[in-house]
């Protein structure tokens, strides 16, 4: 038995940094410092602002501002361990069904990200973890038990993890590599049975050969199935639309995968396995929370790097580009001129990748009323939205920075 989480992101969401407002949401915090000389071990969110983190006008982008995360040199805290230093976002993901995910990451090609080639450097830019937190409780999950010595151990480790490979190569491309740890390798890792080296050589590693290009916007999109079972349990990933294919295998002593990017491809993406669900110690197990950090966790170097992060978005389904007409959307094919299902509450539009402004306009076919809903992105929720109610007929319509779209016609539940 578990008791689900119910104060979690859940999708559609959609977050563009356009302000400083997302970090009101109480599932979303910032594991960012302040400016010296606030103590090291000082985590502050006030007075970070401008320092490590801060909303700017998006590179490359007009009229976009951009989620800015700076981690400066020397600036660990005891909440990273030692040396590391860190600068991230979390966001509280609901992990009870199949998920979307998908953001814009930029790395500069210039001042504000020197790659550093000294040995062991590594550079976080997103993690999957289990949260410590229980959102609804207001209370750490127990995620503690004893080994059979009687000590407590914390059962808890990073579940994915993806790091930017710096390069000497003279080119804008950088090799990704996600790797993650399984639960019951962490368990065994905790209770002693298996040593740091072999916790290490049993983590499932995929490489992705030139997966990012420096000083341009770059589009990742994962697809999670959320589950304890290692071989139920899999990320897939796309990289600017394109599917992340298995190549070939690597090193087998480490349990590497070599793969990339291919280019217009329709291709089923590499099925990465992993479990990602962690259980509490408690007598009656709750499911722990999962987070997803966006951000820097690298080793500690002597100078600030910066990274640019904008458009995070949480879909049902994967998200399908429409640029027929420029500043037009529409309805999505499996929904036009359909019958709202009560099990997908969901209408998703045609993904305009230019902008992060949508209106959809609902027009009541039969007395010819107009609501018109602004979002953030592609999708509506139609249960916060009471277009349900009654015997109800809607032409929809849809548009983002142009005129309106192809009209489709959206039944409610109950009209014939």
């Amino acid at each position: 038995m578990y008791y689900p989480c119910l104060s979690q992101l859940t999708y559609p969401y959609f977050q563009n940094f356009n302000d400083k407002s997302f970090i009101s949401n109480p599932n979303i915090n910032l594991d960012v410092n302040g400016p010296k000389p606030l103590p090291r071990e000082e985590v502050n969110e006030t007075y970070s602002y401008g320092y490590s983190w801060e909303v700017v006008p998006a590179p490359q982008k007009q009229h976009s501002k951009s989620l800015k995360l700076t981690a400066h040199g020397d600036d660990h805290n005891k909440r990273a361990f030692f040396p590391r230093s860190r600068s991230q976002a979390t966001f509280l993901i609901d992990n009870r069904e199949p998920i979307y995910i998908s953001y814009q990451i930029y790395i500069p090609n210039n001042e504000e990200l020197v790659e550093s080639h000294e040995i062991d450097v590594y550079h976080i830019i997103q993690q999957f973890q289990v949260s410590m937190w229980n959102p609804n409780t207001e209370t750490p999950y127990n995620l503690y038990t004893f080994n059979e010595r009687g000590d407590s151990v914390r059962i808890y480790d990073a579940l994915g993890i993806l790091t930017l490979n710096y390069s000497k190569d003279s080119t804008n491309f950088r090799d990704l590599e996600f790797w993650s740890n399984s639960i019951e390798n962490i368990k065994q890792h905790v209770f002693g049975e298996i040593d740091e080296t072999e916790f290490i050589k049993r983590r499932n590693r995929m490489k992705i050969k030139s997966g990012i290009e420096k000083g341009k916007w770059n589009e990742i999109i994962m697809k999670i199935n959320f589950s304890e079972k290692f071989e139920e349990g899999y990320y897939q990933f796309w990289i600017n639309r394109n599917p992340v294919v298995l190549d070939s295998l690597g090193n087998q002593y480490y349990n590497e995968h070599n793969t990339s990017p291919h280019l217009n491809s329709e291709e089923e993406p590499f099925k990465f396995h992993t479990g990602f669900i962690l259980y509490t110690t408690d007598r009656r197990p709750k499911r722990a929370a999962s987070l997803l950090k966006l951000g820097h966790y690298r080793q500690n170097i002597h100078y600030e790097q910066s990274l640019y992060y904008d458009n995070l978005r949480l879909w049902g389904r994967f998200p399908v580009d429409f640029s027929e007409i420029e500043g037009q959307s529409k309805i999505i094919a499996e929904q036009c001129n359909q019958r709202a299902n009560k099990n997908e509450l969901i209408l998703y539009a045609y993904d305009d990748i230019s902008t992060d402004q949508y209106t959809f306009r609902f027009t009541n076919i039969k007395n010819g009323r107009v609501k018109t809903f602004e979002s953030d992105g592609p999708a509506i929720d139609l249960r916060k939205k009471r277009l349900l109610k009654g015997r109800r007929i809607y032409e929809v319509d849809v548009k983002t920075t142009g005129d309106f779209g192809e009209k489709c016609v959206v039944r409610s539940l109950k009209s014939n």
